[in-house]
């Protein structure tokens, strides 16, 4: 790479932190006013980046007790208490030691152990007047859960689709509906909880959460024990899984682009699994701006040697994941393509030419600048890397002029020693490679999947 371009990438980071700057001085106040916080508070203090809210003890024992019945038996406890247990992630085989040898069985029977607690919250009755700011944040980490548990179980019928069929019949169409309709529900509440609106996100979980958990083609599903299913369909842990970079796209990026063109209609896609549904929680921020449409769509790359424990073979595809819900892109004004990260475009690029209408933009919550120096894998001889890295961040920044305030989760300046310090391919990859969602993961998680080799069933 050349001084000049490693120069310009210097800038374009530059520029983003800047960014990153302004969202939270523009989210500061509000968040302040809403809960007659002193100008001390910052939020910055209480997000994990990667994902997920840290309290204190002081702060967490401030939480409704419903809230605090939920998140003790799983929360990480200390200085500080991380609203996301090892349970969140458990049901993802990165987060394991290789040599365990967790196969579907036992993922799959850990991933229906967690839907049984959420049978711990019995009321929102909390959210009817405007609750404290730990509740604010509790309710947002209980939310994140199930979504994301949601998310993962449509992933897991995209990917097992003749074998669900083969247990479901007729009623494979029907739980497919289930699992959408629930996921578009929490994120309605999710959007409602961002925008402070307690009062319709009170209505939609009291109206709607026990009708979610007890549903009986969703729990039939999670009772279901599978002989086979793909290696890739159990999966938890996703890069687009941060609501303050979901929001910030939102605040600085899509919200102000719309107005400006004062569309009536768009399109969200969401590309699966990094950013899978993250388009219904923009949908329904959106709401009150234009009516917005959304569907999942799949192209997937792997980036690095740690893709392999997932053996997918939906790589360089581009598949639609909601195929039972008719495109609707040629009647939107504008489509956005949401994608976890951006790095030099290329999945961007095949996404948007399978798209039917003529406004079609990148809308990633992040921009990969380390990719962009270190990243050389899937580069010809005859790409342009100059014009490459110029060309993604005019696509990152095309929505509203404005680059994402946030860095992808990657390193690629870091590999794994060829002399693996741990006979353990999972555990060098995550300690020692490129990918820092996963490395934080570990470092928060060791004692928990160090004593999972031993106890597979230990956390509850």
């Amino acid at each position: 790479m050349s001084n000049g371009l490693f120069k310009y990438i210097d800038s374009v980071e530059a520029e983003m932190r800047t960014s990153q700057k302004y969202f939270f001085e523009k989210w500061n106040p509000v968040i302040r006013e809403q809960f007659r916080l002193s100008r001390d508070f910052q939020i910055e203090a209480c997000i994990d980046l990667f994902g997920g809210y840290w309290l204190a003890p002081e702060e967490y024992a401030r939480m409704d007790a419903g809230l605090i019945n939920f998140y003790d038996q799983r929360v990480r406890q200390g200085a500080r208490i991380y609203l996301r247990g090892y349970d969140y992630y458990q049901a993802d085989p990165l987060l394991h030691m290789q040599s365990e040898n967790c196969g579907h069985h036992r993922l799959w029977h850990v991933f229906r152990r967690k839907w049984k607690n959420y049978q711990r919250i019995q009321s929102f009755d909390y959210l009817t007047d405007t609750p404290s700011v730990e509740n604010w944040i509790g309710t947002l980490g209980l939310l994140e859960y199930l979504f994301t548990d949601l998310t993962s179980l449509r992933w897991f019928i995209f990917r097992n689709k003749p074998r669900i069929i083969s247990v479901f019949a007729e009623a494979y169409g029907a739980l497919v509906n289930d699992i959408e309709t629930f996921s578009d529900i929490i994120g309605a509440a999710i959007a409602c909880m961002l925008r402070f609106d307690f009062e319709g996100g009170q209505a939609l979980l009291s109206e709607n959460f026990q009708d979610i958990l007890t549903a009986p083609l969703l729990n039939r599903l999670l009772e279901t024990d599978f002989d086979a299913v793909e290696k890739a369909s159990i999966r938890t842990m996703r890069e687009g899984d941060s609501l303050v970079l979901i929001y910030a796209a939102y605040l600085l990026k899509l919200k102000p682009f719309c107005e400006n063109h004062r569309w009536k209609k768009i399109r969200i896609i969401s590309n699966a699994f990094g950013a899978m549904n993250i388009g219904l929680i923009l949908k329904h921020l959106m709401a009150p701006v234009c009516e917005v449409t959304h569907s999942n769509i799949l192209y997937a790359q792997h980036r690095s040697e740690g893709d392999f424990v997932y053996d997918d073979s939906l790589i360089h595809k581009c598949c639609r994941i909601n195929t039972e819900v008719p495109d609707e892109a040629s009647e939107a004004e504008a489509v956005f393509i949401v994608d976890d990260s951006i790095c030099f475009g290329k999945s961007y690029r095949y996404i948007k030419a399978s798209v039917d209408c003529r406004n079609v933009y990148a809308l990633p919550l992040t921009l990969n600048c380390n990719g962009m120096k270190y990243f050389k894998t899937g580069l010809n001889e005859e790409d342009s890397l100059n014009s490459m890295v110029h060309q993604s961040v005019r696509w990152a920044e095309e929505v509203n002029r404005t680059l994402p305030p946030f860095f992808s989760f990657w390193d690629f300046r870091q590999t794994v020693p060829k002399q693996r310090p741990v006979d353990d391919e999972t555990f060098c990859f995550a300690m020692f490679g490129s990918d820092l969602l996963l490395k934080h993961l570990w470092k928060i998680y060791t004692d928990d999947i160090t004593a999972c080799k031993n106890n597979f069933l230990s956390v509850p």
